[in-house]
């Protein structure tokens, strides 16, 4: 995949940089009450070094083709939103895994669909990928509803697979096939503000 900037109507989808680093940790402080929910990382002890730790390794991991991670923006006010990543699990078998999280006072908006589409489509596309999955908690009802938006197939779930707070989580495991993706009709674009 290039190291470019994906755009859809609302949003850009860059690549993370360590000079992100301010801005994501500031979205991961707004929304720690949240994301400390689904998130072990998401915890009171998350500081700016953590942050800068996480986008400097996000360059390193794209020279590899390790991971392909990227900031989520409303271009307008060039406010940053969330971060979104394709985890490659196994290259030889063109497989990777989608994580996503979006800042608390942009939840409900369809941000991480928009979002996580365009990334999957050039997954798919550009690098080839053969299949993708998905994990949520049992209990995270968003993450739940965006994957049955993106088109993934239900797999089942994994017993006590997550971690947040100190407690096991149970995950759903969706997953998605290059093909399916592809057979999916356009969807009518999201027109709320972000």
């Amino acid at each position: 995949m290039q190291r470019r900037e994906l755009r859809t109507p609302r949003l850009a989808i860059r690549p993370i940089e360590p000079e992100h680093a301010r801005l994501m940790w500031e979205a991961v402080q707004a929304s720690l009450a949240e994301l400390s929910h689904w998130f072990a990382w998401a915890n009171p002890e998350y500081t700016f070094s953590h942050a800068v730790e996480y986008a400097t390794r996000a360059t390193t991991e794209w020279r590899s083709r390790a991971a392909f991670k990227f900031g989520v923006w409303d271009p307008a006010p060039g406010r940053f939103l969330g971060t979104l990543a394709l985890l490659v699990t196994n290259a030889s078998e063109r497989r990777a895994e989608i994580g996503y999280w979006v800042r608390s006072d942009a939840c409900g908006r369809g941000v991480c669909t928009e979002a996580a589409r365009a990334l999957l489509r050039a997954g798919f596309g550009e690098e080839g990928v053969h299949r993708v999955v998905l994990r949520a908690a049992v209990d995270n009802a968003a993450s739940n509803v965006i994957a049955e938006r993106l088109g993934f197939t239900f797999e089942g779930i994994a017993r006590a697979e997550g971690l947040a707070r100190g407690t096991w989580l149970d995950m759903n495991r969706w997953a998605i096939l290059d093909t399916e993706f592809a057979a999916l009709p356009e969807p009518k674009p999201d027109t709320r503000p972000v």
